[in-house]
């Protein structure tokens, strides 16, 4: 919780900083929030913690996600990772699939390789339908993730931490830091963006290297369906978009991962990670088993 508390004392400081209780603290710190998750939290689910209205608020001004210019590299005090990680990309169409590569990692299949995207610093999303639904909690898999050593991704080990057939969405574990990219709390409609998939179904001809599909398209609709889903149209609109990051081109950012594509359309369902944060922050307060 110290770790927590020097972070908002630095994003807040000390007039702002003092309005919030060790209540209020220790609350964002069960529930699983740090710099990086509190970034992209939603009004809702910090409404859920029984903070008053004001400090949510507060929060939400002086700790919640903001637009940057392209170009400038992101600091600590943004909410910001490693400067490899979150340089932000040049506007251009291939230097942004250069940058959002990092982000992006693959599943082996039988059929292929599915696609996932980095979320967390040991977590990736990708889709539970599918060959997807068969996956059970606990189970272990394979993932090709990014190398910072090589042109191609290495194998790493996996965990199945999460799954809901009703939001559509799987989220994996490893035991090793990834590059994480920076989250978007919204992005409004008719916003561009690409999209950083898998191709498929063909199997990849060298099996380290990614063989991955990125195409662009902007966001259609932004209120939610049944299933927290918002909607977008893609270059691709095909399967080669699923479990695929969504980037903002305005800001480099990390809104949303692509869900399934819409059949006789380019239309592409999307979760937008301001449903996935408050998983996440429930996964990191949850009890370690002894």
């Amino acid at each position: 919780m110290q770790e927590l508390k020097a972070w908002l004392q630095r994003q807040l400081g000390p007039p702002l900083f003092e309005k919030l209780s060790e209540g209020d603290i220790a609350a964002l710190h069960l529930a699983g929030y740090d710099g990086e998750l509190l970034g992209c939290a939603s009004r809702e689910s910090l409404l859920q913690l029984k903070l008053t209205l004001p400090v949510v608020d507060m929060l939400l001004a002086k700790c919640g996600a903001r637009p940057r210019p392209l170009g400038r590299e992101s600091t600590a005090s943004d909410g910001g990772t490693d400067a490899a990680a979150n340089a932000e990309p040049p506007p251009t169409f291939a230097s942004m699939a250069s940058y959002t590569s990092r982000f992006a990692a693959h599943i082996p299949t039988p059929s292929g390789k599915a696609a996932a995207t980095v979320v967390g610093r040991r977590h990736l999303a990708t889709y539970a339908h599918g060959a997807h639904s068969s996956w059970t909690l606990g189970q272990k898999m394979q993932v090709a993730v990014h190398s910072p050593y090589a042109d191609r991704r290495q194998h790493v080990e996996a965990e199945v931490v999460y799954k809901s057939v009703r939001i559509d969405l799987v989220l994996l574990e490893v035991q090793q830091d990834l590059p994480c990219p920076e989250l978007e709390a919204g992005t409004p409609a008719g916003d561009t963006f690409i999209i950083h998939g898998q191709l498929s179904p063909h199997p990849a001809l060298r099996e380290n290297y990614d063989n991955t599909c990125v195409c662009h398209g902007w966001v259609a609709a932004t209120s939610p369906d049944n299933r927290s889903h918002i909607r977008g149209h893609s270059s691709s609109g095909g399967a080669d978009s699923e479990g695929g990051g969504c980037f903002d081109v305005a800001t480099g950012r990390l809104f949303a991962i692509a869900m399934a594509a819409i059949s006789g359309s380019n239309a592409v369902t999307m979760l937008p990670v301001i449903v996935i944060v408050p998983i996440l922050a429930g996964l990191r307060s949850a009890p370690e088993a002894s």
